[in-house]
């Protein structure tokens, strides 16, 4: 396996790929968590989806902005910033004495975690290799994040859901500091601040590839949402057997990332992930055909999907970043991630009301 690239490549990528496992560790963790929080907190149901949707709304109203930041003041600088306000944010949650505060916290650490991701896209985009290893990272934290949130919770207790990503946190933060500063887009003519021309537009690829990646996102989390679903069901697993069974899957998403480096240094982005997000999304609909099958069939597609569609997911920020104008690096990031964050909540929003519109089909029989 080649190594990555130079040395200030490989610390900007350490501290982004570290970073990004925090945000989206802390994303899908801590769903495994939420009773053990209500019980010990005190919080009511009613109350406990908001330690979720604080830190998912805080973290998508931060991309931009923060993008829009890296841009003036350079990526770096936004990447330690993030990361000091990710931190900080989960010590406290980890320390919440009341169910009130840690919605407060969560907030400051989505802050936090909506700067990480697009100053840390932006630092390292450009750098294929890179950015797939850091995005491969990201990957195996959003397919491992509930298994192994569970596996903290109740070995040791929900808060270290929280504090468990602190030293890594930490090492994401030295990495970033270590790391070289990013010297900032090129200047051409009119490109300067002042200097007679606007900001560009970002472009038909960069917008076919935002596209793209809502697509292959959306598909991502209907596939998260089935897996599990499917070997309980009509694979007729244990819940402590399909855990483990969908392990398989969530290790090649987790790959996926340096497979998607090396696809870009070698073909078109562009076309390359128009034809993995079809192939997902073809992927993902052939599993209702398939639900009945033997769990080792079902469960060889499952891992299919997971490797196509994690290759898509890291495909898209990477194309999207080559697509965009470097001086607009931060902004492109911070645009494309917050679409194909709204694009993976609006698909977990359809199945929650075709869950309902099932349910209600069911009691009125």
């Amino acid at each position: 396996m080649r190594a990555l690239p130079a040395t200030g490549s490989t610390r900007a990528a350490l501290a982004f790929g570290a970073g990004a496992f925090c945000v989206q560790f802390d994303s899908f963790a801590l769903n495994t968590a939420l009773p053990a929080i209500g019980s010990d907190l005190g919080l009511p149901p009613d109350r406990l989806p908001l330690t979720v949707a604080v830190y998912l709304l805080a973290c998508a109203a931060a991309m931009v902005p923060g993008g829009r930041a890296g841009d003036a003041v350079g990526h770096r600088a936004v990447l330690v910033c993030g990361l000091v306000l990710f931190g900080a944010g989960s010590l406290l949650c980890a320390l919440a004495p009341a169910g009130e505060p840690l919605i407060a916290f969560r907030a400051l650490q989505g802050l936090g975690g909506g700067l990480v991701m697009p100053a840390g896209l932006a630092l390292v985009g450009r750098d294929a290799r890179a950015a797939g290893w850091a995005l491969g990272a990201a990957g195996s934290a959003t397919a491992l994040g509930p298994v192994l949130g569970g596996l903290l919770t109740d070995l040791a207790g929900w808060r270290w859901v929280f504090a468990g990503v602190l030293p890594i946190t930490a090492a994401a933060l030295v990495a970033a500091v270590a790391a070289a500063p990013d010297s900032g887009p090129p200047d051409a003519p009119g490109e300067r601040t002042g200097g007679g021309a606007g900001r560009p537009g970002l472009g038909r690829a960069f917008a076919a590839g935002t596209a793209l990646g809502a697509l292959a996102n959306a598909a991502t989390v209907v596939w998260l949402f089935a897996g599990p679903v499917l070997l309980q069901g009509a694979a007729g697993l244990a819940p402590a057997q399909a855990g483990p069974a969908f392990a398989l899957p969530s290790l090649a998403m987790a790959a996926a990332g340096p497979a998607a480096g090396r696809i870009a240094d070698r073909l078109p982005a562009l076309p390359a992930l128009a034809v993995l997000t079809s192939a997902g999304c073809a992927g993902l609909a052939a599993l209702g055909a398939v639900a009945s099958a033997p769990p080792p069939e079902l469960l060889a597609l499952l891992t299919g999907c997971g490797l196509v569609l994690g290759t898509a997911n890291a495909l898209a920020l990477i194309a999207t970043q080559r697509a965009a104008p470097a001086r607009s690096a931060g902004l492109a990031s911070g645009i494309t991630k917050t679409a194909v964050t709204a694009a993976g909540g609006a698909a977990m929003a359809a199945l929650g009301a075709l869950g309902a519109l099932g349910a209600l089909g069911g009691s009125a029989r």
